[in-house]
């Protein structure tokens, strides 16, 4: 038979420190809540993430706008007019600087017979005489005039946009249609389509003072 008497000390005891044990783990757990109070206090700023230093830079980046020496003539409709006379970028009497400032250094240059500087690009090429813009050339499909006509384009597709009041002469292996315009300080210019009689498509466009 078990002496049940002998036992109740022990049981005592065990009972009295799980008690012990249970009041001490809730005093240092509520301490440490307040320490992680403390904490959150006093931190530091949040350091931004990858994703919101990204979005920053995308934000900064679409505010930066293109230098307008180097943005698009607008899209012309209607009558004629000053600004027919532009192809690419550039228009007549337009300043030699902006031309530099948006192209560079140009793959030649060299001087005309008149005396005026010839620079010639990739794309285009233009005639300066006292500083500013006297004509244009287009070398390539590049560039366009302000109503969508570049090197290339079907002959139909330049009078549905200039219209028919042209003067036309053969040469060579082209017929040139010419549309006199007025440049904004009143000076008559001509705007060239070189036609290609073989498939009727612009072989070059210039733009120039009348000589």
């Amino acid at each position: 038979m078990i002496d049940t008497n002998s036992k109740l000390p022990y049981i005592a005891g065990l009972l009295l420190a799980l008690i012990i044990s249970i009041g001490l783990g809730y005093f240092f757990s509520s301490q440490g809540e307040d320490y992680s109070a403390v904490n959150v206090q006093n931190r530091p700023p949040k350091v931004e993430t990858q994703s919101s230093l990204q979005a920053v830079t995308e934000t900064t980046s679409q505010s930066v706008t293109t230098p307008a020496e180097v943005q698009s003539i607008p899209q012309q409709t209607g009558a004629l007019n000053a600004l027919d006379l532009s192809l690419g970028n550039f228009s007549i009497d337009d300043p030699e600087s902006k031309v530099r400032q948006a192209l560079g250094t140009p793959l030649k240059t060299s001087t005309d017979p008149n005396g005026a500087t010839r620079l010639t690009y990739d794309a285009i090429e233009i005639v300066l005489r006292n500083g500013k813009i006297s004509a244009l050339v287009s070398q390539t499909s590049a560039v366009s005039t302000p109503r969508g006509i570049h090197d290339g384009s079907p002959a139909q597709e330049v009078f549905d946009a200039y219209g028919t009041n042209y003067q036309s002469e053969p040469f060579e292996n082209t017929t040139l249609y010419e549309y006199t315009i007025t440049s904004k300080d009143g000076t008559p210019c001509w705007l060239r389509f070189a036609v290609r009689d073989a498939d009727r498509r612009v072989d070059y466009i210039s733009i120039r003072f009348v000589q």
